[in-house]
């Protein structure tokens, strides 16, 4: 047999031999691992990878030509292209003949605290993780909304009422230089009332605020990732 049929996605493929033969890095041509990809029974290697990206590496086989649609996302592409050529200089070369972008792979570094408690408080928190993460997200994003259209309401309507309040009460006339100034001021009292319903939602809200912030402060694995979550909170 000249050739190796892959089954790709519910389509099947003939690749010569003689051609992947050329392209030593290629993984098709490492019979061993491709063992475990083999059906004896049908005679094809079933592959779980990406159609459209096994078409364009069926053309650069045969015709030695490497390209990418645009249809096909860049990180998928870059991603099929270090899954089939495991030799890393070959594929480095590869990529500055094609102008392919180098992706350096990043791996996330996350610091938990010892503690079983603090950690899961953290995670939850921090990154949304366990089961108390999106309830954590929800109930959080739900009062920071509206405490933000709470304040818009005491910036805009409240403080409005005040000014036209302190206009009204100012009264005076001012006479010529001679004649002396008359001004008589009515002192605003700028105490909150307690008693208005927004007034108590906001207590609330800070209470609440105050509570997520001690409670941070106490799961933080150090005191400046703490800090640098403030600037993300």
């Amino acid at each position: 047999m000249t050739f190796h049929i892959y089954l790709v996605a519910g389509h099947t493929y003939e690749l010569n031999i003689e051609n992947m033969k050329k392209i030593p890095s290629l993984i098709l041509n490492n019979f061993v691992y491709m063992k475990q990809f083999y059906d004896p029974i049908r005679q094809v290697y079933c592959i779980s990878r990406n159609r459209a990206f096994f078409e364009i590496l069926v053309f650069y086989i045969n015709h030695g030509i490497l390209s990418r649609p645009i249809d096909i996302p860049l990180d998928l592409y870059i991603e099929e292209l270090d899954y089939y050529f495991v030799e890393h200089n070959f594929l480095s070369k590869l990529k500055e003949a094609y102008d392919i972008p180098q992706i350096s792979d990043t791996t996330e570094i996350r610091y938990l605290p010892r503690s079983s408690i603090k950690k899961i408080l953290w995670r939850s928190m921090e990154y949304n993780e366990t089961l108390f993460g999106p309830l954590y997200r929800f109930i959080f994003g739900l009062i920071c909304i509206c405490s933000i259209f709470l304040f818009m309401y005491e910036i805009i309507v409240t403080r409005n009422e005040n000014f036209l309040e302190f206009i009204e009460k100012y009264r005076g006339y001012f006479q010529n230089i001679i004649h002396p100034v008359n001004v008589t001021v009515h002192v605003i009292d700028y105490r909150p009332d307690i008693t208005r319903l927004a007034f108590s939602i906001e207590i609330i809200f800070i209470f609440l605020w105050t509570i997520e912030l001690f409670l941070r402060i106490f799961s933080a694995p150090s005191l400046y990732l703490c800090i640098k979550s403030f600037f993300f909170w």
